[in-house]
């Protein structure tokens, strides 16, 4: 349980960095791309230098792995859980569970976020009475889930004021307190 328990918090804090990085849409990405596998063999006059000099050549080489034996699928299993108050982290989790195979887990709240709770410039709104509270624990509606089947779990949602939304503590709490 501590091994699912850490890996729920690695992908935790992966999540929370990519939030900041740099987006593409789909049609920036080049899906038909291929790496080949190449190595460039070094020429006559390359192996005499090498020869006479301490001086190693060099090549620039893209191996693809190997593919791997097929496993077992209850070894394998691979999860993404996420919390989406407008729909973009819902995107993002639907597309890494469609690439990687994985189940769907939504958190949703107990008492869903409207616009006005949302509002960051508002002192009073729900999120930012939440945020500026470090024990806050939103409660969680969606139904729990079972990590023991899963040897992988990406976590994904929002980033509110540099953070992870409270809901997330919510959920990494009760799963790791098992």
């Amino acid at each position: 349980m501590k091994k699912a328990a850490l890996t729920i918090l690695s992908f935790f804090c992966i999540f929370a960095m990519s939030g900041c990085g740099n987006s593409q849409t789909d049609s920036n990405i080049n899906s038909d791309s291929t790496v080949q596998n190449t190595t460039a063999e070094p020429t006559e006059s390359e192996k005499t230098t090498a020869e006479n000099s301490d001086i190693i050549p060099t090549s620039e080489s893209v191996t693809t792995p190997e593919p791997e034996e097929e496993k077992d699928s209850t070894e394998d299993e691979t999860l993404v859980v996420y919390f989406s108050a407008t729909g973009t982290t819902k995107g993002v989790a639907e597309r890494i569970a469609s690439v990687t195979n994985a189940d769907l887990y939504e958190i949703i709240p107990a008492e869903p976020y409207s616009s006005d709770d949302l509002d960051w410039h508002d002192s009073k709104s729900r999120t930012s009475i939440e945020m500026n509270d470090t024990d806050a624990r939103p409660a969680i509606a969606s139904d729990t889930i079972s990590l023991d089947s899963y040897s992988t779990v990406y976590i994904g949602y929002p980033i509110w004021w540099g953070e992870a939304p409270r809901i997330m503590s919510t959920f990494v709490e009760s799963y790791t307190s098992l």
